[in-house]
């Protein structure tokens, strides 16, 4: 008998998560600045709740009432009588379909789709309300406040690289020291003196290995960054870059 009832319990808890439909959730914002369409799935229905919003409905017109009915959790507002809806107010429509109603001079759509307006204390919405015979993705749309919206995550984006050997790296600004003044360089500028030194010396070779990382490592420097990092970052042993700059400040 445990083993009929542990049987019958797990039947229970799997059915009940093949049953459970997810609700779509929309932005009050974005229903304004786009057309939102509403599937209403036969045999199961679709429920608007603006309790999020805080909002309350007070009135709901259907253009074409011969296929959806619907109802709500509460007092709606008789056109120009405000009094009527100052009970229960209702936050919650639930729309249906229902068997085509011919209505005398009356006039649908191609489709059979329709719209569906409903008013609220605070503004109007609309909908576009589709007819359908499939399973329903979701049963329930819960409108949310603008205010609720997740903010974006930014883009990650691929740190920049540095190009390994572009000439105006190799240029010296206007504030470095010319040759035969006694005016100070920076390091960046020291830094591409002693490299054009040594290379004039035979010790480091145009476009090797040691020439590009050294020319990355005046780009970090110009950027800010000190000597420790910009030798780090380029790859290039600090020891280096130090006797290059003081080469280039000669």
């Amino acid at each position: 008998m445990r083993k009929v009832l542990a049987l019958v319990t797990i039947l229970s808890v799997y059915t009940t998560q093949a049953l459970a439909i997810p609700a779509r959730v929309v932005y009050s914002q974005d229903i304004e600045s786009s057309s939102v369409e509403l599937k209403v799935a036969k045999g199961y229905g679709l429920t608007l709740n603006f309790i999020a919003t805080g909002e309350t409905i007070k009135q709901v017109w259907i253009g074409d009432p011969s296929r959806f009915a619907f109802t709500s959790n509460g007092n709606l507002c008789s056109k120009g009588d405000e009094r009527n809806c100052e009970g229960d107010k209702a936050t919650v429509l639930f729309l249906r379909q229902i068997k085509p109603i011919t209505f005398p001079n009356m006039t649908s759509s191609s489709d059979g789709s329709t719209q569906i307006t409903i008013i609220t204390n605070q503004k109007q919405y609309q909908f576009k309300l589709v007819a359908t015979d499939k399973q329903p993705s979701y049963t329930s749309l819960v409108i949310k406040p603008e205010s609720e919206k997740p903010v974006p995550l930014p883009r990650k984006t691929s740190p920049r690289t540095i190009p390994e050997n572009i000439p105006e790296i190799l240029t010296i600004s206007r504030t470095a020291k010319p040759v035969g003044t006694s005016l100070q360089r920076n390091d960046a500028n020291a830094l591409v003196y002693g490299l054009l030194v040594a290379k004039q010396q035979g010790q480091i070779q145009e476009k090797s290995r040691a020439w590009n990382q050294i020319q990355t490592a005046i780009a970090l420097l110009r950027k800010g960054k000190s000597r420790e990092d910009s030798a780090r970052l380029s790859g290039i042993k600090i020891s280096v870059i130090e006797q290059l700059i003081q080469q280039g400040k000669i």
